[in-house]
């Protein structure tokens, strides 16, 4: 699938794309809130200051370099996810679930506020990861 194709049915109200390869695609700065891209081929997509507040990436790939830098993921759901190589500089985690993630994204300057972490401990006051 095409960003463009995904922006025009998003758009038009739909919001599972569960399953759908998004690989290499550039969705910078898109409103995608509570889109639900579980199980979704993410690798290499240019995410850089988009919306994805209240999204279901459960399961998603989000390897090869996506770039997810000033992303909005608050209470996103990122459960199973891989994130191996992931650049997530600067985004915003707030009530995230990042439970059984997969990698080591870069999470430098990261917000994290009612977080669950991978190991399911919670973040519950506001931290910035330096």
């Amino acid at each position: 699938m095409t960003a463009e194709e995904l922006l025009e049915q998003y758009t038009a109200g739909k919001r599972n794309f569960s399953g759908v390869d998004l690989s290499q695609t550039n969705l910078r700065r898109a409103d995608l809130r509570e889109i639900d891209l579980s199980d979704a081929n993410l690798s290499g997509v240019d995410w850089r200051e988009a919306n994805l507040s209240g999204a279901n990436l459960s399961g998603a790939n989000l390897t090869q370099w996506a770039d997810l830098s000033g992303a909005n993921l608050s209470g996103a759901n990122l459960s199973g996810a891989n994130l191996s190589g992931a650049d997530m500089l600067g985004v915003d985690l707030s009530n995230a679930n990042m439970r059984g993630c997969k990698g080591s994204p870069v999470l430098e300057g990261a917000i994290f506020d009612n977080t669950v972490l991978d190991d399911g401990s919670i973040v519950d006051t506001r931290t910035v990861i330096d």
